[in-house]
């Protein structure tokens, strides 16, 4: 644990009247030390107070102070200990715009402070917002997948990829559930095997938490077959389910592909909001059509795909 005069200060000055005396706001960092500690694998603490370029002693807000130190270094993540009442926010990780949307929900104070938040979110990758009240807050936000409190991020929070033979596991644990239910139609570990090549999954921490899978025609190169579009239970909600239909739909323009079709018994109203339109099983590839499996029912979606709209 390293401490120094790292942090230049300057007077608050005369607001509104009310000449603040010593307090303080920060002038600049040097970066340069601050960085050479951490490279050191030493741990640097800052204090409220600093020394402004003419030796004057100021008190600076703790608060501001890190946001802007950590803005300065271009921390990986900054993690805030306060009262902020995070229960305004619909979803515990927020995009950027999210927040910017979110503000009015806050009481003044709070708002004051995650404006802070926002004005430094486009220079830190994460910033995490804890309950001070809370002594386990740290442990639970370093030591499980989901942490606790409320995350702001300005980058993807998960990836999207392509599936790997080392994920067939996870992707059998994820789509369980739905088979059992009747949602999915059961596959087995060696079909998987298979096709495991037509797979896109969603990682979060190197965790699958949502798949969908892509079967070119092989009677009708313009048409292609979404299957298995599963997310986690603990997951849902997020949105995660749309994004993994872009991404699918911007493959399969990459492959020429004009349209989209897909079975369902359960789910069609919600492909149906995102653009399918329920169709016949005459308008299926000649080869789907062979295997329908009449006693199922499926119901039968196409969606058209706009080539220029759709990019990854």
């Amino acid at each position: 644990l390293v401490s120094g005069n790292w942090v230049i200060a300057q007077p608050k000055g005369v607001i509104n009247g009310v000449d603040y005396q010593h307090t303080g706001v920060m002038r600049k960092a040097n970066t340069q030390a601050i960085q050479s500690c951490l490279n050191s694998g030493q741990i640097v603490l800052l204090t409220p107070l600093s020394y402004s370029l003419t030796g004057e002693v100021f008190n600076l807000n703790t608060f501001e102070q890190a946001c802007e130190v950590a803005k300065e270094i271009k921390a990986d993540k900054l993690m805030i200990f306060d009262s902020i009442d995070t229960s305004a926010f619909m979803r515990k990780e927020l995009m950027k715009y999210e927040l910017e949307t979110s503000l009015h929900r806050l009481n003044d104070e709070d708002r004051l402070k995650m404006s802070k938040v926002l004005s430094i979110s486009a220079s830190i990758p994460r910033i995490h917002v804890l309950d001070q009240s809370d002594p386990s807050s740290l442990l639970l936000e370093l030591f499980t997948r989901d942490g606790t409190g409320l995350m702001i991020f300005n980058d993807h929070y998960h990836q999207i990829r392509a599936a790997e033979h080392e994920d067939i596991s996870a992707i059998l644990e994820l789509i369980a559930p739905l088979e059992e239910k009747g949602i999915l139609v059961k596959r087995s570990r060696e079909r998987l095997e298979l096709e495991i090549h037509n797979f896109i999954l969603i990682e979060r921490d190197h965790r699958v938490i949502a798949c969908a899978a892509l079967y070119p025609s092989a009677t009708d190169a313009k048409m292609a077959e979404l299957a298995c579009l599963a997310v986690s239970k603990e997951y849902q909600g997020q949105q995660l389910g749309e994004q993994l239909l872009n991404f699918i739909e911007a493959n399969a323009t990459q492959q020429n592909i004009d349209k989209l079709f897909l079975l369902t018994t359960h789910t069609y109203h919600w492909f149906i909001e995102h653009g399918f339109v329920l169709s016949q099983i005459a308008d299926l590839p000649a080869e789907k059509q062979e295997l329908y499996n009449y006693q199922r029912q499926s119901k039968v979606l196409i969606k058209a795909l706009e080539t220029a709209k759709v990019k990854l």
